[in-house]
């Protein structure tokens, strides 16, 4: 894995920009050969049952692992020091997102690599362009949103003071939209951004593929194809990101043989669909429908493209007959005890439907509101509050009424939508162009906004690669396939 990633670092480095600092690219390369021997080499880590981080950690091994982890935050943030572009950014951070352990270190907080790296990049950006011209350009790329996203971010501020919560989850959109700001700046600069980012996550999405895989044909059960992910549903959530972008990889010219680029197409499709996550295939179906659909009645689309499409649909019909066929315990139709999240949600938003019940102040009230059935179902502490089940309410939307309020969340949705309205928009103008990189893109965004209305999916910071996808989107140049 280290001579892996010694020889892909560089090229990907070097092809994603063209002035990458050299010594800020080997200082990352080197954090990430350290992470690897330490955890995974020399840390006993076993690729086939998947991560079990908790007891992990309290062994000599896991010790290892936080070693590894904190060189690794240090590398970054020299090695950020040393980056002067938005691509190279941006490809540091969706490299990531697959790694987000968190765990306290010495006198370091409980934070990812990832939160060191969004930190750091933050004071450096000002320092590259300055305050007014950063001014000016945040008030370019965001419009009428970033008033909005202030508001929101003072309300939450407020909310947690009165209500005596902890800001921090809310506050955690601020890398979100750091995100959406690098990738307008990398579309603006880099025309070729676009099919660059398709590239990346290609690859990215390949590599979880492969090691869900893996673990599947170990242990032969979905609940463990969940990468480094800890769960099946963050894992097909991750590909739900990744596919598009895959499939228009394989549609674009590369050097990269095409019958390698479409097997990482259907390696991922076989992993996305053995992973039995509903919600996922849910998502992927709507987006699909809602930005394809509309280019197959067209008469002046190109047959191979047509082809591809409704081939790419019959495969993952067949492979989805085969991932039903797996022994589970839900139907392809349960809800998976979702309508109890539902009805306690609906309880608490009755009770405080206008402020919530503060940022982070959920895990100690949802006991007060759980029925005697929801009480005798699932597992508890051993103080009596529940535990897993219970960790939040599986709909973002829902779960952000209940925290802020119908305030906060008409201020969210003021923020978060109108973004998200953009990068549609121009999805669905292109789109006269014919088939493009955005429509591929754009499905991405769709399965992201219907996948959590079942789950919470910006729990492993799968938000920032959606801000890079509505970034790109808005201000990348149009690609046709």
């Amino acid at each position: 894995m280290s001579r892996l990633l010694i020889e892909f670092m560089p090229p990907l480095a070097a092809n994603s920009v063209k002035e990458t600092d050299s010594v800020g690219k080997w200082i990352l390369v080197g954090g990430f050969v350290a992470l690897y021997r330490l955890l995974l080499v020399n840390g006993n880590y076993d690729w086939r049952i998947g991560p079990d981080l908790h007891p992990f950690l309290q062994t000599a091994p896991g010790q290892t692992f936080l070693c590894g982890l904190f060189i690794f935050s240090l590398s970054l943030i020299v090695a950020g020091l040393c980056f002067t572009n938005a691509p190279t950014w941006i490809t540091m951070i969706l490299l990531l997102v697959p790694f987000e352990f968190s765990r306290p270190f010495l006198f370091f907080p409980k934070l990812t690599p990832l939160d060191y790296l969004i930190a750091i990049s933050i004071p450096v950006l000002v320092l590259q362009s300055g305050p007014w011209t950063l001014f000016q350009r945040i008030k370019t790329t965001f419009g009428v949103s970033i008033i909005c996203w202030l508001a929101f971010f003072l309300y939450c501020l407020v909310s947690a003071r009165l209500l005596h919560g902890n800001p921090r989850g809310p506050l955690r959109w601020i890398g979100f939209l750091m995100l959406y700001y690098v990738a307008a700046r990398a579309s603006q600069e880099f025309p070729s951004w676009p099919a660059r980012l398709c590239a990346i996550l290609s690859w990215i999405g390949t590599a979880v593929t492969l090691h869900g895989l893996y673990q599947y044909a170990h242990i032969h059960d979905y609940t463990r194809l969940q990468g480094l992910f800890l769960q099946h549903n963050i894992f097909s959530a991750f590909l739900s990101l990744c596919l598009p972008a895959m499939v228009a990889y394989a549609l674009r010219p590369s050097k990269i043989p095409s019958f390698v680029r479409w097997g990482f197409v259907v390696f991922s499709v076989l992993a996305f669909m053995l992973s039995y996550s509903r919600g996922a295939w849910l998502g992927m179906g709507i987006g699909s429908l809602i930005t394809l659909g509309p280019l197959l009645l067209r008469t002046g689309l190109h047959q191979r493209q047509r082809f591809t499409i409704l081939g790419g649909g019959a495969l993952i019909v067949v492979v989805m007959i085969v991932a039903m066929l797996q022994r589970s315990e839900r139907s392809p139709l349960s809800l998976s005890g979702r309508n109890r999240y539902w009805q306690a949600g609906s309880r608490i938003a009755k009770d405080h439907p206008w402020i919530g019940l503060g940022p982070g102040n959920y895990a100690s009230h949802i006991d007060s509101y759980l029925s005697i059935e929801d009480r005798q179902l699932f597992k508890t502490d051993n103080a009596g509050k529940p535990i897993l089940f219970w960790q939040h309410l599986h709909n973002l939307y829902l779960q952000l009424v209940i925290d802020l309020g119908l305030i906060g969340f008409a201020l969210w949705v003021g923020g978060f939508g109108l973004l998200v309205w953009r990068a549609l928009r121009n999805v669905h103008a292109q789109m006269a162009s014919g088939l493009c990189v955005s429509t591929f893109l754009g499905i991405s965004v769709i399965a992201f906004l219907v996948h959590n209305t079942v789950d919470i999916i910006t729990v492993n910071s799968f938000d920032v690669v959606f801000a890079v996808l509505l970034g790109t989107i808005q201000f990348g140049t149009i690609e046709r396939l």
